[in-house]
């Protein structure tokens, strides 16, 4: 996530996809947990939900992060009561009307990286 709001997926093809701001607000669901190492340190962690890319993504990659548009999504994830098969049907490829594919920085290729210059674009060559 960048420190603007936008969610962006990159990939070494020097592309980059993100929501259009016009497009609203929008929620990915992870799975948050913890484990106890070896050595008795507390780890947190935290999965990125992906699925079947959409139309947009595809060319770039196969798979992209769920993402949910729209609280009445985001509130039924949260739902303790959610069962699985109400779940799966969430976790659905985001439609690609509101995203755009632009050029990319090759700084989002590493996870040493965070801010704004992950939005920026690559110089030209």
């Amino acid at each position: 996530m960048s420190g603007s709001g936008r969610r962006i997926l990159a990939s070494r093809s020097g592309r980059c996809i993100s929501r259009l701001p016009a497009a609203g607000c929008s929620a990915s669901p992870v799975w948050w947990t913890s484990w106890t190492s070896p050595d008795g340190e507390v780890v947190p962690s935290c999965t990125i939900i992906t699925c079947e890319a959409n139309e947009l993504v595809r060319p770039i990659h196969d798979r992209m992060p769920v993402v949910m548009a729209g609280r009445g999504a985001w509130l039924a994830w949260l739902d303790p009561s959610l069962d699985s098969a109400a779940a799966r049907e969430l976790l659905a490829p985001l439609p690609p009307h509101g995203m755009v594919v632009r050029p990319a920085s090759p700084v989002v290729n590493s996870v040493r990286h965070e801010g704004p210059d992950c939005l920026a674009l690559p110089a030209a060559a």
